[in-house]
Parts: C-alpha cells; structure tokens; sequence
C-alpha cells in the first residue's frame, strides 16, 4: 500500500487490516487503534502489554515499551554525568553539574568547592585553599588548615609542606572558682603536655568571708629543670575581695605544668587558672 487518507471511521473511509502490513505514509485525522505493535522506520513500539498512569514509552535497543519514570535513585544511571559530579536544580530547574566549582573527590574522600576543600589527610579533618586558578589542584598550590586532636592544636601547611602550630582557640586546662577546702597546698590545675611548647598561665582567686592567707604558685619543668613561679607570695594576708595576678609566660617539657594554692582557713579561698598553649 502507499498513501492512505483515514478521517472519522465510516462504513466507507474505514480500514481494516488483521494480518502484517508494511504503508509507506499514513495520515490518521481521528482515531488509530493497533492491537499488538508497530514499526516506524525499523523501530517497534510494544503496545501488547497496555499502559499506566506516568508511564512514557522506553527504548531498550530492539523496541519501546511502556516504562514506569522512576525519578534518580542509588544505583540509576544518569545520562551526561561526570564521575564526581555533584548534581544540583540550575536554571529552568534542570539538574546541572558545575565540576570546576563543586566536585566531590571519591577516591581520596575530598570535597572540592572552588577555592575550598575540606578532607582528611594523616587521621585528621582538613579544610584546603588553593589559588583558584590550577587545574587540577595540586599540593604544590595549596594552603591547609587543620585540628590535631593528639596535640590538641590547631595547624596550617602552605604549598605541600609540613603543619605547624599557629595557636591555640581553648585553653589546654582550666578550673573555675576551686573552693579549696582544706589549709594545705591544693592543685587547682594541672596539665601534662605531650611534647614541648610554650605556654601562658592565668590566675584569678578571691577570699570569699574573712581575711586569709594566700599563697599561689606556679610549677613546670623546662630545659634547666623544674621551675616555680610565685603568682601570690607564701602566706600573703589577703583581705575578702577579688584579685587578678600577672599572666606567667613559660616554655614546658612533656611534665606537669601545675597551679598550686593555699589558704590559710579552709573553704574561703576560690580559684579560677587556665592553662593555654601558644606560639
């Protein structure tokens, strides 16, 4: 057959064909109903099976069928992604990917976003800077920042190289208004650094109901030794009031670094002290 014309289905312009039959051009106006399939230009459209609410017409490579759209899910392949695109509602509201802005490095656990990076490198979370110009980022172009739990500072690395310490947020140790409830020389604090460093001491105390002796000192070990600084001299008669002392400035080993007090009645001398690492 070559062309046929089908408008509303009369007894007349009706057509009706039960076995195979190949048209070159058809035109249907009105309504065409198929029982099985059709081919349109060697593709097959699968009609046997019937259709559902949502469902679009599927190519699987031999023919189209009738396919429920499932939406993205884990595991589902998505047509023009790169590996490590992290998808995202751009203009129009189409899912886009931005690699050079926003890209998540699976090998390494690293998320890339522009200039910034966050990731883990040697056991500890790191966020990384580059210059925002080489592609692909190298450690040759880099500066990072990161938290070292074990000396419990934070750290910097410029250009690939070695972390250093470049300061500290919290003190290593501190106690708040220690009651000391006894007459005898007291730790109010004390912390053991794990390696050396150097390190400022602050004491603040107050004599809380009637006149006391005070004496408070500080104690660490340095290259010479141990070593004490008097923050408040043996047995100063202090009156009921607040007092702020001197910060001590020190060096420290891996020992103790200790503030000690006394008083001279019990449960009316309070003591706060921090102990803050720096550079």
């Amino acid at each position: 057959m070559s062309n046929y014309r089908l408008g509303t289905p009369t007894a007349v312009d009706s057509l009706v064909q039960t076995g195979t039959s190949s048209f070159t051009n058809i035109s249907v106006s009105g309504t065409a109903t198929f029982n099985t399939h059709i081919s349109i230009d060697g593709y097959n459209i699968n009609l046997s099976s019937g259709a559902a609410t949502n469902q679009v017409l599927q190519y699987d490579g031999s023919k189209f069928s009738a396919a429920t759209l499932t939406g993205l899910a884990i595991g589902n392949v998505v047509s023009g992604g790169t590996t490590g695109s992290i998808l995202f509602v751009g203009s129009s509201n189409f899912l886009q990917q931005d690699n050079a802005n926003f890209f998540w490095d699976d090998t390494n656990n690293i998320l890339n976003v522009h200039t910034l990076t966050i990731g883990t490198a040697d056991g500890y979370s790191y966020i990384q800077l580059d210059d925002g110009y080489n592609d692909p980022v190298s450690a040759a172009n880099t500066g990072r920042f990161k938290y070292n739990n074990t000396t419990k500072r934070f750290q910097s690395s410029v250009d690939g190289g070695a972390y250093s310490d470049f300061g500290k947020i919290a003190g290593e140790a501190n106690s708040s208004d220690f009651q000391l409830t006894t007459t005898s020389a007291t730790d109010v604090v004390s912390f053991t650094p794990s390696s050396s460093g150097n390190y400022v001491v602050y004491v603040f105390y107050r004599v809380a109901t009637t006149t006391t002796n005070v004496t408070i000192n500080v104690t660490w070990t340095d290259g010479a030794g141990t070593s004490t600084s008097v923050v408040v001299p043996t047995a100063t008669s202090t009156v009921v009031g607040s007092y702020n002392t001197a910060p001590v400035y020190i060096n420290a080993t891996a020992a103790a670094i200790k503030v000690t007090a006394t008083a001279g009645t019990a449960n009316n001398l309070y003591v706060s002290a921090s102990i803050v690492g720096i550079n």
